[in-house]
């Protein structure tokens, strides 16, 4: 979709004695924009996965910000090759976060999925590749703690 169509968000905090905030946000450019999935990482903070073609994105890039209960942002990270790169789902760790893609700019060829650790500021800890010539495409995944 075009335009400011990247999310429509509506939500509804529990701020101070019992007051709720709703709010509704567009986010995006004039490019293709695509929300994914959204998270709450604090009882007052999201975190939003996606994929743009705007904030110089090359092609489609991995989108990940984050904002606060009235949704505003707080940060935003592009993350992209020369190829086509998705956000798929974004998972809350210990340290930070663990991100799930897929991009065809870093394989060997066709689509291949690409995982990312990153820290609570959206700093890349770790950045892996995997999959061979031909697609490989990961929808979800699932994280367990010790």
């Amino acid at each position: 979709m075009r335009g400011f169509i990247f999310l429509l968000l509506m939500c509804w905090c529990a701020i101070g004695w019992g007051q709720i905030s709703t709010f509704q946000k567009f986010y995006g450019g004039s490019g293709d924009d695509d929300g994914r999935e959204i998270i709450e990482v604090t009882n007052r903070a999201y975190i939003i996965i996606g994929s743009t073609g705007n904030f110089d994105a090359q092609s489609s890039d991995i989108l990940i910000f984050k904002i606060d209960s009235f949704g505003n942002v707080l940060w935003k990270k592009v993350f992209g090759t020369n190829g086509v790169d998705r956000g798929i789902s974004i998972k809350k760790t210990n340290r930070g976060f663990a991100v799930l893609a897929q991009t065809n700019g870093k394989g060997s060829g066709g689509y291949d999925f690409n995982f990312l650790l990153l820290d609570t500021l959206g700093n890349v800890l770790l950045d892996k590749t995997y999959g061979g010539p031909e697609w490989d495409i990961a929808n979800s995944f699932v994280m367990t703690f010790d």
